[in-house]
Protein backbone atom coordinates (compact mmCIF):
# COMPACT_ATOMS: atom_id res chain seq x y z
CA UNK A 1 0.00 0.00 0.00
CA UNK A 2 1.42 3.27 -1.02
CA UNK A 3 0.43 6.57 1.24
CA UNK A 4 0.25 9.10 -1.41
CA UNK A 5 -0.28 11.62 1.67
CA UNK A 6 1.46 15.20 1.39
CA UNK A 7 4.15 15.47 4.48
CA UNK A 8 2.10 17.69 6.56
CA UNK A 9 -0.93 15.39 7.00
CA UNK A 10 1.02 12.62 7.92
CA UNK A 11 2.64 14.64 10.26
CA UNK A 12 -0.86 15.86 11.65
CA UNK A 13 -2.10 12.26 11.71
CA UNK A 14 0.88 10.88 13.55
CA UNK A 15 0.45 14.10 15.97
CA UNK A 16 -3.47 13.07 16.49
CA UNK A 17 -2.15 9.06 16.80
CA UNK A 18 0.16 10.59 19.36
CA UNK A 19 -2.35 12.19 21.70
CA UNK A 20 -4.88 9.61 21.56
CA UNK A 21 -1.67 7.36 22.77
CA UNK A 22 -1.20 9.90 25.41
CA UNK A 23 -5.17 10.07 26.53
CA UNK A 24 -5.20 6.49 26.49
CA UNK A 25 -2.37 6.10 28.86
CA UNK A 26 -3.66 8.99 31.08
CA UNK A 27 -6.59 7.71 31.59
CA UNK A 28 -5.16 3.97 32.29
CA UNK A 29 -2.79 6.06 34.50
CA UNK A 30 -5.26 8.07 35.91
CA UNK A 31 -8.02 5.10 36.92
CA UNK A 32 -4.42 3.22 38.46
CA UNK A 33 -4.11 5.88 40.85
CA UNK A 34 -8.21 6.32 41.83
CA UNK A 35 -7.54 2.33 42.19
CA UNK A 36 -4.94 2.63 44.56
CA UNK A 37 -6.38 5.55 46.63
CA UNK A 38 -9.24 3.46 47.16
CA UNK A 39 -7.56 0.49 48.07
CA UNK A 40 -5.34 2.56 50.72
CA UNK A 41 -8.81 4.37 51.88
CA UNK A 42 -10.08 1.11 52.74
CA UNK A 43 -6.53 0.08 54.31
CA UNK A 44 -7.00 3.21 56.72
CA UNK A 45 -10.46 2.06 57.34
CA UNK A 46 -9.91 -1.61 57.91
CA UNK A 47 -6.93 -0.12 60.10
CA UNK A 48 -9.00 2.21 62.29
CA UNK A 49 -11.26 0.02 62.80
CA UNK A 50 -8.86 -2.59 64.49
CA UNK A 51 -7.01 0.01 66.36
CA UNK A 52 -10.80 0.76 68.09
CA UNK A 53 -11.28 -3.06 68.53
CA UNK A 54 -8.30 -3.21 70.21
CA UNK A 55 -8.15 0.00 72.56
CA UNK A 56 -11.78 -1.36 73.83
CA UNK A 57 -10.08 -4.39 75.00
CA UNK A 58 -7.01 -2.73 76.28
CA UNK A 59 -9.80 -0.56 78.43
CA UNK A 60 -11.56 -3.85 79.43
CA UNK A 61 -7.90 -5.21 80.26
CA UNK A 62 -7.33 -2.60 82.78
CA UNK A 63 -10.51 -2.84 84.12
CA UNK A 64 -9.95 -6.27 85.57
CA UNK A 65 -6.60 -5.59 86.50
CA UNK A 66 -7.69 -3.08 89.06
CA UNK A 67 -10.47 -5.22 90.42
CA UNK A 68 -10.35 -6.29 94.53
CA UNK A 69 -8.95 -9.83 93.25
CA UNK A 70 -5.94 -9.07 91.71
CA UNK A 71 -5.23 -6.09 94.31
CA UNK A 72 -5.74 -9.12 96.89
CA UNK A 73 -2.85 -10.90 94.83
CA UNK A 74 -0.82 -8.60 94.61
CA UNK A 75 -0.85 -8.23 98.03
CA UNK A 76 -0.09 -11.88 98.82
CA UNK A 77 2.75 -11.44 96.67
CA UNK A 78 4.36 -8.65 98.47
CA UNK A 79 4.03 -9.90 101.70
CA UNK A 80 5.29 -13.46 100.24
CA UNK A 81 8.40 -10.98 99.07
CA UNK A 82 8.87 -9.78 102.52
CA UNK A 83 8.84 -13.20 104.03
CA UNK A 84 11.90 -14.43 100.76
CA UNK A 85 14.04 -11.45 102.12
CA UNK A 86 13.69 -12.62 105.67
CA UNK A 87 14.46 -16.18 105.23
CA UNK A 88 17.26 -15.14 102.83
CA UNK A 89 18.64 -12.81 105.33
CA UNK A 90 17.98 -15.83 108.04
CA UNK A 91 20.22 -18.21 105.77
CA UNK A 92 23.14 -15.69 105.02
CA UNK A 93 23.67 -15.50 108.46
CA UNK A 94 26.32 -17.75 109.56
CA UNK A 95 25.29 -21.60 111.43
CA UNK A 96 25.82 -21.52 115.08
CA UNK A 97 26.53 -25.31 115.41
CA UNK A 98 29.13 -24.76 112.44
CA UNK A 99 30.96 -22.34 114.59
CA UNK A 100 30.64 -24.39 118.01
CA UNK A 101 32.40 -27.36 116.07
CA UNK A 102 34.82 -25.48 114.39
CA UNK A 103 35.99 -23.60 118.44
CA UNK A 104 35.66 -27.23 119.80
CA UNK A 105 38.12 -28.83 117.02
CA UNK A 106 40.60 -26.29 118.56
CA UNK A 107 40.32 -26.75 122.21
CA UNK A 108 43.40 -28.64 123.54
CA UNK A 109 43.11 -31.41 126.56
CA UNK A 110 43.32 -29.62 129.85
CA UNK A 111 41.07 -26.75 128.40
CA UNK A 112 37.29 -26.23 129.31
CA UNK A 113 35.11 -24.00 127.93
CA UNK A 114 31.73 -22.74 130.73
CA UNK A 115 30.42 -20.05 128.68
CA UNK A 116 30.45 -19.51 124.85
CA UNK A 117 27.59 -16.87 123.42
CA UNK A 118 27.16 -14.64 120.29
CA UNK A 119 26.81 -11.29 119.21
CA UNK A 120 24.94 -11.27 115.98
CA UNK A 121 25.29 -8.29 113.51
CA UNK A 122 27.32 -6.80 110.56
CA UNK A 123 30.20 -9.18 111.90
CA UNK A 124 29.43 -11.92 114.35
CA UNK A 125 31.39 -11.55 118.02
CA UNK A 126 31.78 -14.55 119.72
CA UNK A 127 32.46 -14.75 123.58
CA UNK A 128 34.44 -17.61 125.20
CA UNK A 129 34.74 -18.32 129.06
CA UNK A 130 36.52 -21.20 130.54
CA UNK A 131 39.37 -22.75 132.30
CA UNK A 132 42.69 -23.93 131.45
CA UNK A 133 45.36 -26.13 133.46
CA UNK A 134 48.09 -24.07 132.99
CA UNK A 135 49.55 -20.83 130.62
CA UNK A 136 51.41 -23.08 128.00
CA UNK A 137 47.43 -25.17 126.93
CA UNK A 138 45.96 -21.47 127.37
CA UNK A 139 48.68 -20.51 124.50
CA UNK A 140 48.26 -23.57 122.70
CA UNK A 141 44.40 -22.94 122.38
CA UNK A 142 45.10 -18.94 121.49
CA UNK A 143 47.41 -20.49 118.58
CA UNK A 144 45.25 -23.05 117.06
CA UNK A 145 42.19 -20.47 117.30
CA UNK A 146 44.54 -17.89 115.36
CA UNK A 147 45.50 -20.81 112.73
CA UNK A 148 42.21 -20.98 111.79
CA UNK A 149 40.67 -18.80 108.92
CA UNK A 150 37.18 -18.32 109.77
CA UNK A 151 38.19 -16.46 112.91
CA UNK A 152 39.51 -12.74 113.48
CA UNK A 153 40.63 -10.19 115.60
CA UNK A 154 41.50 -13.10 118.51
CA UNK A 155 42.00 -11.41 122.09
CA UNK A 156 42.65 -13.07 124.89
CA UNK A 157 43.01 -10.19 127.46
CA UNK A 158 46.00 -9.51 129.54
CA UNK A 159 44.78 -10.72 132.75
CA UNK A 160 44.21 -14.34 131.77
CA UNK A 161 48.43 -14.68 131.59
CA UNK A 162 48.79 -13.41 135.34
CA UNK A 163 48.22 -16.77 137.09
CA UNK A 164 50.47 -19.68 135.53
CA UNK A 165 47.94 -22.94 136.38
CA UNK A 166 44.21 -22.78 137.13
CA UNK A 167 43.47 -20.35 135.18
CA UNK A 168 39.73 -19.12 134.37
CA UNK A 169 40.30 -16.99 131.04
CA UNK A 170 38.03 -14.89 128.25
CA UNK A 171 38.27 -14.61 125.04
CA UNK A 172 36.54 -12.63 121.97
CA UNK A 173 36.56 -13.05 118.96
CA UNK A 174 34.47 -12.44 115.03
CA UNK A 175 33.54 -14.64 112.71
CA UNK A 176 35.62 -13.72 108.87
CA UNK A 177 32.77 -13.91 106.40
Amino acid sequence: MINLLPYQQKAELRAEEEKRLIIILGAGVLVWLICLLLILFSVQIYSQGQLSSQNSILTEAAKKLNTSEVKDFQQKINSANALFLQLDAFYKKPKLTGIIKEISQTIPSGISLTNISFLSGDTTQVSLNGSAETREQLLNFKERLESQSNFKDINFPASNWITPSNINFSATLKLAH
